[in-house]
């Protein structure tokens, strides 16, 4: 599991009250601008601005740092050594406020780069503890970029200076980082070595709390590494700790750990009391992504002793929090991407009004102009007759036509960009889904699957990228795409059901939009598949090819619409379908754009004692050249 850093701040931040706020910002402007004031107190009222908007405007802090470099840029030289010496520490202060900004916007490469700016700085100034917390920072981004070879560099770095410092407690974390860097490296031997080196030191200093953190890592490597009896040792220490210090936020995951250690060796009474304990917490802590990692634990003990009902309960909160998760906290790897959707949506919409405004500028002038010519014409039309009358009113009404035909092409444009815009909704929402599943199993340890997953999945990208350049595709890459899809949710829930895919090859060749079919496969699956209780799930796919269209037959023996409602009804979970509705937009968008009237049928499946059976799904889509 990936683990989320705090970046260690300078600045000390506090939540103010509004009036407060207000006061203090209206006291400190005057003298940040005051130019008759020393420069040094003009730095600092810029330092303490920034402190100020940090809370309540990310945007307005960074424009007030810029402001405050600005100044000390412009005055320093103007001064004695001594205070120029205090403006430099000044403004690395403001630089390392401007790249928290940054960081905390989520844009890490400029972080990183403003924070080598004023590490510079700090090391022109000599200040130690300046330089040990740049450093902490620039490695805690190294480790959420991934660069795990320069983080270790860095806090190997850090080192010298706290030992110059006979700082104990900062040896102890950089240890610990540097722990977890081998850890996520695969290198477990190296880890622990760096754990245990800062287990000595925290125990040399009594300090409770980070004992009991080193004992966790520490567990940690021990359970990976099948020592079970070991690693609980250290879980039951870490949770005396925790207990005397009434410490529930770290109770939680000791709980868990000892949960998961009971049911490796068999003991599921344990097993069942740690797991439940640590769950009641994290409900009443609301801690998510602890109530996920209990729910699948319990899951397993429950069905390791028999109990179906409670293990498929508890299996189903763990994948209702597992995806929660993922749209939360995947905000590094997706949160740019959606903000350059959006961003790329409302240009697409500003194009498509200065197009608009263009023709309508362009119209007016058009009548403006043939509105004068027609004045100057009126005089020449009664002196040279009816013949320049005639070429006069052809000539009107090729312009007339003219402009027909530029408003026609204006609305078409208009709905190839909103046809366009549909199908870039369509895409990342399919990707989504589909990376939930490699989730899984990465979260299960079983690298072979996941490495094979891995492998189909690209294929996947491949295919619906190559797809999603056109409107139009043929059903038979439609038809391969969608049979990756089904062996990549097959693969994760663990061949739960299967599939088959018949029909018409003659059809295979006709246009359709592309991922069309692939919404109505993945209701199929959550809706009517997975909570099947009994029985091998089955959707089957049949191409028929009819003398003015195609119809593709959708059939799984899942529950039903209406069984399927009720259970979402008592779950609470009520969610509409993104993936359908966009469906339904696009086929509106394609009827107007290239004239395909398609349509789609819906029937609920019974046998013979009326009872529900599945559901087909009826698409038709007439032949388009």
């Amino acid at each position: 599991m990936k683990r989320y850093l705090i970046v260690i701040l300078i600045l000390p931040f506090a939540l103010l009250a509004q009036n407060d706020f207000a006061a203090q910002r209206d006291s400190l402007f005057p003298i940040a601008r005051n130019q008759k004031k020393a420069d040094t107190i003009r730095g600092n009222a810029y330092i303490r601005l920034s402190e100020l908007y940090y809370m309540q405007n990310i945007d307005s802090m960074q424009f007030i740092c810029k402001e405050g470099i600005k100044f000390i840029l412009l005055n320093s030289a103007k001064n004695a050594p001594k205070i120029q010496r205090k403006l430099i520490d000044q403004k690395s202060q403001l630089i390392n406020n401007v790249a928290l900004g940054s960081y905390k916007k989520g844009d890490l490469s400029t972080a990183l780069k403003l924070w080598y700016e004023s590490l510079e700085l700090e090391e022109e100034l000599g200040d130690t503890i300046g330089q040990t917390k740049l450093l902490n920072n620039i490695g805690n981004v190294q480790i959420d970029l991934e660069e795990m070879e320069r983080a270790i560099i860095t806090f190997q770095s850090i080192l010298p200076l706290q030992q110059s410092m006979q700082d104990s407690s900062g040896i102890a974390r950089t240890y610990n980082t540097l722990g977890y860097i081998e850890r996520v490296d695969g290198n477990d031997s190296l880890a622990l070595d760096w754990y245990k080196k800062a287990l000595d030191i925290r125990i040399k200093i009594n300090g409770q709390p980070g004992i009991a953190g080193s004992r966790i890592n520490i567990g940690f490597i021990y359970k990976k590494q099948g020592r079970f009896d070991e690693a609980q040792r250290q879980y039951l220490l870490a949770l005396n700790i925790y207990l005397k210090l009434n410490h529930t936020r770290g109770l939680i995951p000791v709980y868990n750990n000892l949960a998961s250690c009971s049911y490796e060796i068999g003991n599921f009474s344990n097993a069942l009391k740690y797991a439940k304990t640590g769950y009641d917490m994290a409900v009443e802590m609301k801690s998510l992504d602890d109530q996920m990692h209990l729910s699948e634990v319990l899951s397993k003990i429950y069905e390791a002793t028999g109990n179906e009902v409670k293990a498929l309960s508890y299996y189903k909160e763990f994948i209702v929090s597992r995806d929660s998760l993922i749209s939360q906290k995947n905000y590094k790897a997706l949160i740019n991407q959606e903000v350059e959707y959006e961003f790329q949506k409302k240009e697409k919409i500003k194009e498509l009004e200065r197009i608009q405004d263009k023709a309508n500028a362009d119209l007016k002038n058009q009548v403006e102009q043939e509105r004068t010519f027609r004045f100057k014409l009126i005089s020449i039309i009664a002196s040279i007759g009816l013949i320049l009358v005639i070429v006069f009113l052809y000539f009107i009404l090729k312009q007339l036509r003219l402009s027909k035909q530029q408003r026609t092409i204006i609305e078409k444009q208009n709905k190839e960009i909103e046809m366009k815009a549909l199908r870039s909704q369509m895409n990342p929402h399919f990707l989504f889904n589909s990376l939930n599943s490699i989730k899984h199993f990465i979260i299960k340890n079983e690298s072979i699957i996941a490495a094979g997953y891995l492998t189909k999945f690209a294929k996947l990208v491949r295919l619906v990228l190559e797809n999603s350049k056109h409107n139009l595709i043929p059903l038979e890459e439609e038809l391969d795409c969608l049979n990756n899809y089904l062996e990549l949710e097959k693969l994760r829930f663990d061949s739960k059901f299967d599939y088959k895919i018949t029909g018409d090859s003659e059809a295979y060749s006709i246009q359709v939009p592309p991922l069309i079919l692939q919404p109505f496969i993945e209701n199929a699956i959550w809706h009517g598949i997975l909570n099947k209780e009994d029985g091998l799930g089955q959707i089957d796919i049949l191409v028929k090819n009819l003398e003015n269209a195609v119809q593709i037959d959708i059939t799984d023996n899942g529950i039903g619409r209406k069984k399927a409602m009720e259970i979402v009804a008592v779950s609470g979970l009520q969610k509409k379908s993104m993936g359908l509705t966009i469906t339904h937009e696009r086929l509106q968008i394609l009827n107007r754009v290239i004239g395909i009237e398609s349509k789609i049928e819906i029937l609920d499946l019974t046998d013979a004692n009326n009872n529900a059976n599945g559901t087909k799904v009826i698409i038709y889509l007439p032949h388009h050249d």
